[in-house]
């Protein structure tokens, strides 16, 4: 007599109910996690989220957003991990209910980074048509501190310390106008304005000043001396 085969696991099962690319219960309420840790006041963001996204999945090794590359969506990361790389270097690791394309969602820049699965991976691919205005908002804090970490040239070189410099930026937004800066440092992370004479457009960090911005508005984070990271 043929020896029984094991009794499959409750994943297992949970993951034979899926047809058609649907999210597993589970999955759901990962992303409604993920959302409300954006904007706890975003009540019916999840569900028009969900109804608006596609699941998939991607073979180890496979990028799921390239670096270069325009695509109008962001993803969260549903199941496996995920790497963040840039000029063969990996930034960080991404886990379950973590959010990653964000950035080029918002400004229709190309991809800053290439994102690839590290094993076999679930994403749920997130249309920027599902995302609303309070959503949108709470993004661009999201992705300013994105930008920032993965910016080419920081003078702050270890990822740690320059993940604690972020934590003591103000973030503010300038209309059309002229400022003081207000800070040793100042990291544009959306917009265009003028310093000392010379346009800047985000992403860019720079010393600070008198700024103009000019035309739309310009989202900054003022940042104190890096040297207040060794006190």
């Amino acid at each position: 007599m043929p020896p029984s085969s094991p009794r499959p696991s409750l994943l297992d099962r949970l993951r034979g109910l899926v047809k058609n690319d649907a999210l597993l219960p589970l999955e759901r309420d990962m992303v409604r996690r993920t959302i409300l840790s954006l904007d706890a006041r975003a009540k019916g963001a999840p569900d028009q989220v969900l109804a608006q996204s596609a699941r998939k999945t991607w073979a180890d090794g496979q990028p799921i957003v390239q670096e270069g590359e325009r695509e109008d969506c962001m993803y969260v990361l549903l199941d496996g991990a995920a790497e963040v790389v840039r000029d063969g270097l990996v930034l960080e690791t991404l886990r379950p209910g973590e959010l990653f394309g964000e950035i080029s969602m918002l400004t229709g820049a190309p991809r800053m980074a290439t994102v690839r699965a590290k094993g076999e991976v679930v994403a749920l691919r997130i249309p920027a048509s599902a995302v609303d205005v309070a959503m949108h908002v709470r993004l661009w804090d999201y992705a300013g501190e994105r930008r920032f970490m993965s910016l080419r040239g920081n003078p702050v070189a270890d990822y740690q310390q320059r993940g604690l410099w972020w934590r003591m930026a103000r973030v503010t937004v300038l209309r059309p106008g002229e400022y003081d800066a207000g800070a040793p440092w100042v990291f544009l992370f959306d917009g265009t304005l003028r310093v000392d004479g010379q346009q800047v457009q985000a992403p860019a960090l720079f010393q600070g000043g008198r700024v103009v911005v000019e035309g739309g508005e310009a989202r900054l984070a003022l940042l104190p001396d890096p040297a207040e990271l060794d006190r």
